[in-house]
């Protein structure tokens, strides 16, 4: 369906030094002089309390392509029977992830809608780097090693520990659940990534 129903039809200017879109890669990228600005859009699609998640997703997608996040823009979509708390629920929320990370939230919009049921939040992501630290997934050979750093899945374990509790609690006790929600609370791999863009990668990808 991406192939046929959106790649195709997305077209380039010519000249442009622009990268993305392409299977695999979350983040674009375009070239101006000596710097590569880097861009990632999130959806929070796991409901509201998850909206901090879709700030380190970004940054993360951005990490993968050799770039540091600078700043985050939200857009936030309410539905026509909203409640003000929740703006602000979210709101500080997003404000919250992007001060963990070191980044600002420099604005967004923020809008009602007939046309959802429930708060729709998505992050935009920017950032910069250099462009000969370029990393895209066309580079990758087929002679190459995969390198996992960290635990694999820790995003979708953080959300089943946050959406399952009661059940996990029930099947496997509340050792297991305390430590399962530990070992996934953290899925920024922002260190993991920096490390890799030093050591000759030719792509990198988070889990």
């Amino acid at each position: 369906v991406l192939k046929r129903s959106v790649f195709k039809n997305i077209k380039r200017h010519r000249g442009s030094k622009v990268y993305g879109p392409m299977f695999g890669q979350d983040a674009a990228a375009a070239d101006f002089d000596d710097t590569r600005i880097y861009s990632c859009i999130v959806p929070s699609i796991f409901g509201m309390e998850y909206c901090d998640m879709a700030v380190v997703k970004a940054a993360n997608n951005i990490a993968c392509m050799g770039g540091n996040i600078t700043y985050a823009m939200a857009d936030l979509t309410f539905g026509s029977g909203y409640d003000e708390k929740q703006v602000k629920q979210i709101t500080m929320a997003v404000a919250k992830s992007c001060e963990e990370l070191g980044i600002s939230l420099a604005g967004g919009s923020t809008r009602m809608s007939e046309n959802v049921s429930g708060p729709v939040v998505s992050i935009t992501g920017v950032g910069m780097g250099k462009k000969e630290k370029g990393l895209l997934v066309k580079n990758i050979q087929g002679d190459e090693d995969i390198v996992i750093a960290g635990h694999i899945c820790k995003e979708a374990m953080h959300i089943i520990a946050e959406k399952f509790e009661d059940k996990i609690k029930a099947r496997f006790g509340h050792v297991f659940f305390d430590k399962l929600k530990k070992e996934n609370s953290e899925i920024s791999i922002l260190e993991q990534a920096r490390i890799a863009a030093t050591c000759g990668v030719s792509a990198m990808h988070d889990v």
